[in-house]
C-alpha cells in the first residue's frame, strides 16, 4: 500500500495481541510500531512490546528472608520475573544503544534513552541493612521513579550504573526477542532483522520495569533505530518495511487505517490478513533543509586544559525555546578523576551566578522523595 504525502509521516501500528486471565491475576500484552519521516530525510522507528501483569505489586524487602510464592506467568517473562522478586526490585530500566543521537537533527527521541553503551537504574526496596555497591551511583534528582513506590516502612534507593564502552552487536538481539511471547514469528516483531537493524546510523534497545499502583507490574520492550532511505542518485528518500526492514508483517486483513490526518496514519493490525508492507512516497526530490535546531534545550561538554592532570570540564547548556525548562544536569566520572568543586564557576546569561552544593541523602523513602521532586 502506497501512502503520498509532502509533509512530515508519522506511522503507527497498534497490534493488541494477547490476553490471558488467572486466578491470581491477568497478563495483556500489547506492541506498537511508530515509524516518522524526519527532517534530514532519515526514518525512525521505535519498537514498543509492553507486558502487563494486572494486580502484581513488587515485593516488600522486609520479606526477604522468607521463601517467596511460586510465580507462574502466561506472558510475563519468567526470567525476569525471577530477577524482580528475588531482589525486591520496584523499577528497572535497561538500555543498551550504539552510536550518537543527533538531537539536532532529529529533535527528542520517543524514548529517552539514548545514551551511549549500556545504562542500568533501578529503585529498590531497602531491607533492615544496606549493602552499596561502590561500582554504582545513587543519584535520585537525575532518575526520579516513572512509576509508583510502595510506602513501605523501608525506603527505597536507586541504583545507577554506566558503561559507555560497551558494544552492541547482533547476539544481543536474541535475548531480547526470548522475552517475547511469540519471539520474532508474529507481529510487528517479524521485522526486527538484525542485519537492518544494526546496520542503521543508529540503533538501541532497552528494558523498562515499572508498577503503576492501578494496574499492576509493566515490563516493556523497547528498539530504535534511525535509517537512511536517501539515494544520492535519484535524491528520493522513498522508503518501505521491505527496503528499511527487508521484510513485512505477515496479518490477517488488507490494511486500511483506523485513523488518517494530514501528518499522522494509525493502522490496527488486529483484524488483518495479507502481508503488510507500508510505504511512503514523495513527489518531489529531497532537498536538505536548513533551520534550528529540532532540540530547543542542546547540552555540549568540552575538555579544556593543557594536559589531562591539569584539565577542566565546561559545561554549556543551551535553552533556545521561549519557555523556562527545568533541567537536571548528571555527570558521571571515574573515580581517577578528582573533581575540585571550590573552582566550580556558574554563569548565566553569560552573568557570574552562586553555584549552591550540597549532598543530597544516599536512601529516601515516599515522603522524603516527594519533598525533593
Amino acid at each position: 500500500m502506497a501512502l503520498h504525502w509532502k509533509s512530515c509521516f508519522i506511522l503507527s501500528l497498534c497490534f493488541p495481541l494477547l490476553a490471558f486471565s488467572r486466578s491470581s491475576s491477568s497478563e495483556t500484552f500489547d506492541e506498537e510500531l511508530t515509524v516518522r519521516a524526519m527532517r534530514d530525510g532519515k526514518v525512525a522507528s521505535r519498537f514498543s512490546f509492553s507486558t502487563l501483569l494486572e494486580g502484581a505489586t513488587p515485593r516488600n524487602p522486609q520479606n526477604l528472608s522468607t521463601e517467596d510464592d511460586s510465580q507462574h506467568y502466561t506472558l510475563f517473562p519468567l526470567t525476569l520475573g525471577q530477577i524482580l522478586r528475588e531482589y525486591a526490585v520496584t523499577e528497572l530500566h535497561l538500555t543498551l544503544n550504539a552510536g550518537k543521537w543527533d538531537y539536532e537533527r532529529w529533535g527528542y527521541p520517543d524514548e529517552p534513552d539514548v545514551g551511549t553503551g549500556a545504562e542500568l537504574w533501578a529503585w529498590m526496596g531497602e531491607g533492615g541493612s544496606t549493602t552499596v555497591d561502590l561500582r554504582t551511583t545513587s543519584p535520585v534528582l537525575a532518575f526520579a521513579p516513572q512509576g509508583g513506590l510502595p510506602d513501605w516502612e523501608h525506603p527505597h534507593a536507586v541504583r545507577h550504573a554506566s558503561l559507555p564502552s560497551e558494544h552492541v552487536c547482533t547476539e544481543n538481539l536474541t535475548p531480547f526477542l526470548k522475552l517475547l511471547p511469540c519471539k520474532a514469528r508474529a507481529g510487528i516483531a517479524r521485522l526486527l532483522n538484525p542485519h537492518r537493524l544494526f546496520d542503521a546510523d543508529w540503533h538501541g534497545m532497552g528494558l523498562h520495569v515499572v508498577w503503576l499502583p492501578d494496574a499492576g507490574m509493566q515490563v516493556r520492550l523497547t528498539f530504535q533505530s534511525v535509517a537512511d532511505p536517501l539515494r544520492p542518485a535519484s535524491h528520493r528518500r522513498d522508503w518501505s518495511f521491505a527496503s528499511i526492514f527487508d521484510r513485512t508483517i505477515d496479518t490477517t486483513l488488507s490494511p486500511q487505517p483506523a485513523s488518517l490526518e494530514a501528518d499522522h496514519a494509525v493502522f490496527d493490525l488486529a483484524q488483518q490478513d495479507l502481508p503488510l508492507n507500508v510505504s511512503m512516497r514523495w513527489d518531489v526530490p529531497f532537498l536538505h533543509a536548513a533551520g534550528a535546531s529540532e532540540a530547543p534545550l542542546s547540552v555540549r561538554r568540552t575538555l579544556l586544559g593543557p594536559t589531562q592532570d591539569y584539565g577542566m570540564l565546561a559545561v554549556s547548556i543551551l535553552n533556545a525555546g521561549p519557555a523556562t525548562v527545568r533541567a537536571a544536569y548528571l555527570e558521571t566520572m571515574p573515580w581517577i578523576v578528582t573533581f575540585y568543586l571550590h573552582t566550580l564557576v556558574l554563569r548565566v546569561d553569560g552573568e557570574l551566578r552562586r553555584a549552591s552544593l550540597f549532598p543530597p541523602p544516599l536512601l529516601y523513602s515516599l515522603h522524603s522523595l516527594r519533598s525533593y521532586t
